[in-house]
């Protein structure tokens, strides 16, 4: 038994004993645990034992995809996101005053076509009319 136990891996020799509850209490096989609740007991915490070990070792080989920003925030405790946020906010607010600075101009603008376009009828209406003189001058009319 003993040179069995030098060709295993003392990992799983130690494994091997914890599913025996008798061998993990120190007694020899072939007598009978005498309560069955430290028996339960003895299996329960080998099972924990097993399985906390093997959580382990999956959580090892886990691969995982972060972020460059998700990343940042798990080193820089959230500080990422925060700042992308308050440059996010000021992006905002700087593209809504370029807007109404825009609305503003456009206005001006259509304001000052608007003024154009009234002194151009203006003129045109008053060409209509005669212009300045209210009868052409040819020569025959005033002096005498």
């Amino acid at each position: 038994m003993e040179a069995q136990a030098a060709d295993e891996d003392p990992y799983t020799a130690m494994q091997g004993q914890m599913g025996d509850p008798q061998a993990m209490m120190g007694m020899p096989p072939g007598q009978s645990v005498p309560d069955q609740t430290q028996q339960a007991a003895a299996e329960d915490a080998g099972q924990a034992e097993a399985s906390a070990v093997e959580a382990k070792n999956e959580l090892d080989n886990v691969k995982v995809t972060l972020t460059v920003r998700e990343l940042l925030d798990l080193t820089s405790k959230g500080t990422a996101t925060a700042s992308l946020l308050k440059v996010k906010q000021l992006a905002d607010t700087h593209e809504q005053k370029m807007q109404q600075s825009k609305q503003k101009a456009d206005a001006a603008q259509q304001q000052n076509d608007q003024q154009q376009q009234a002194q151009q009828q203006a003129q045109q209406q008053g060409m209509m009319s005669g212009g300045i003189y209210p009868s052409p001058m040819d020569g025959q009319g005033g002096a005498q």
